[in-house]
Formats: C-alpha cells, structure tokens, sequence
C-alpha cells in the first residue's frame, strides 16, 4: 500500500488525479499541467514536497567530507550546499541539499526513493543522525510572486539564495527544483498544515507531473534518471559539485569510472517529442537514448535530456515510425533570475 504525506487531507479533494512515486500516492496534477506549469513561471505555484527525506546529521565537517564530493569549506551556519553522496559503483548513491544548522549539526534532504539507502550508508560510515521526516514536514513555494506572497503570511525577512533561515517557528530556505526564485519551508506537520491552507488560497496548487516539467526547463538532473550509482556524475555534467582534491570516499572509483555516454540537453519542433527510454539515433546507427523529455507549455515545444555513446551530423528518434529530429541545446532553458 502506498504511503501518504501528512498533508495529503489537505489536498486530497482537489487532486484531479493521483500517481505512486518512491512508495508515496503524490498528486499528479489539480488544474492542468499547463496551467501548473505557467502558474509557476509566471505568478506561483505551492507543492507539498513531504515525501522528501529529511535527515539531521550531527558530526563535524572534517568528517563530513569524507562522504560529500562537494567542499563543506564553503558552507556555514545558515547556509545550503548542493551535492552528492560518492557510490561504491563511481556513481552517485544521491545526490542531497546539506543545512548548516549549527557548528556540528546539518540537515540533509535526500530523495524519498533513497532514504532508506542513505540511512545504512551513514550507519556504515558511524556518522550519527536523526530521521525527521515524518514530523518535520517540507513544502515548496515556487514562482517569481513567491516572495511577495509568502510576505504575506510570515514575517519573512531578506534570504539569499541558497541561504535559510529560522522564521515564525519556521525553518526556510531560498531554494527549489524548478529554476524559478523561490522557496522551502520546513516544520512541524501542525504549523506547516495550517501554513499550507493559508498558502493554497493564494497559489496554484501544483502536482508531480508539472514538477517534472519544471525541472527539465532548468536543466535539473532527477536520481534514477540523470544521476545512477553506476555512473559518474561528470558524465552528467555535474563536475563542479565534486571535489577530487579532498579525496572523499570512493573518490578513485568515481574518477577511475569515465564516460561511456555523456548527457545533452536536447529540444524538438511541435507537441511530439521521443519519451524516456527511446532511443537516439544517428546515420542509422543507434547512439544513445533519452532519459528525460516533456513538452513545456511555457517554451512552446518537446525539451529534454538525452545520453550519448557516440554520434555526429544529425540525431533523431522515432515515434510510431515517424523520425524526430533532436536539436542538442548548449544552455538549459530557465535560469533563475
């Protein structure tokens, strides 16, 4: 039986449909996916994100860096850091959020289908920690409004992105996963219910399935599809998250693995676009296959992300017998402004 967010109540009746993801029933859209995903380009748009994994970790940085390929030195109290978990395989076991909360006490938000996996891992490790995330609830606020909006109902002060801070009981963050401004708020399930009703009155709810669209408008890898504990994020483009000359764990493994395939941002003509799993071809050979595609409704056409083994001239698809041309784009769509 699938498991259900704390604030599913909340939202259940204004759900048009529902999907399972990472063992959690999550809504899949209320309005429509193009008007969710408008919402949050254009004004704003609110997610509950709760079935994320949120993990509090008390140990030092030195030890830290041991099992984060990014640089802990760039991180202080108030402070959010990207990057990965170092797999074994050369890959990534995930790739998380890290809070400076204290001197020796971090948060990590780790993806929901990983949690567990990360929770061993630390155990392994003897790194000490706390799982938070069923009483320590995580919704999203995502859009250009959100700002303002969110002044609305808290006592919000100024958040540079990718810093927190501890707001109305609050815990909030000037970060998201859809490349518009925005922010996560994290609480008690009590507070951060009562915040979400009031929230819903003034943002569109958004589902999964425009949260999807929305991460690949801003180029955002997704674990199990851009990112594998089989292969080394560099191939995906994420070298600047890894951090060879503080030899973490595993990190021979990961320089040692290179690139079979590499990923590239890819966009087609029209409503039609190649899912994930088709393959990519070029001169008739196959060269590679698609991870991730949507159709954005903001941009107008078919984007996605592709990985190729090899390929030159012009690379296609086909849908149903009829070739797609795939256009590789150097620079992701939506940036956050």
């Amino acid at each position: 039986m699938a498991l259900k967010t704390k604030l599913y109540n909340e939202y259940k009746s204004l759900a048009k449909g529902f999907v399972e993801f990472a063992h959690y029933l999550l809504p899949s859209h209320f309005s429509s996916v193009r008007e969710e995903n408008l919402a949050v380009r254009e004004s704003c748009g609110i997610f509950d994100v709760s079935h994320m994994g949120r993990i509090k970790v008390k140990a030092n940085k030195e030890k830290l860096q041991k099992i984060f390929t990014n640089d802990l030195n760039k991180i202080k109290e108030g402070k959010v850091l990207y990057g990965f978990i170092p797999s074994k395989r050369g890959g990534v076991l995930d790739d998380i959020t890290l809070y400076q909360l204290k001197d020796e006490e971090f948060l990590m938000v780790v993806n929901a289908v990983n949690r567990e996996k990360v929770k061993n891992f630390l155990k392994e490790v003897g790194i000490n920690f706390e799982d938070l995330t069923q009483n320590f609830i995580q919704i999203a606020v995502q859009g250009k409004e959100s700002e303002k909006i969110l002044k609305e109902v808290l006592n919000l002060p100024p958040i540079k992105y990718y810093h927190f801070k501890e707001v109305d009981g609050f815990l909030i963050s000037r970060t998201g996963y859809t490349g518009s401004d925005g922010f996560e708020v994290f609480g008690s399930w009590k507070e951060v219910r009562e915040l979400f009703k009031e929230l819903l009155k003034l943002c569109k709810p958004c589902g999964l399935m425009a949260r999807n669209v929305l991460r690949i408008e801003a180029g955002l890898p997704l674990y199990g599809n851009e990112l594998r504990e089989d292969l080394s994020p560099l191939c995906s483009n994420l070298g600047k998250f890894v951090k060879f000359e503080k030899k973490f764990l595993f990190w021979e493994e990961m320089k040692r693995k290179g690139c079979k395939e590499r990923l590239y941002l890819f966009e087609v003509e029209g409503r039609r676009f190649p899912r994930r799993g088709f393959k990519v071809y070029s001169k008739e050979k196959e060269v590679g296959y698609i991870s991730s595609s949507t159709y954005s409704y903001y941009l107008k056409r078919g984007i996605g992300f592709l990985f190729l083994r090899e390929g030159e001239g012009e690379l296609y698809s086909n849908i149903s017998g009829q070739r797609i041309n795939l256009r590789l784009v150097k620079e992701r769509w939506i940036r956050r402004s």
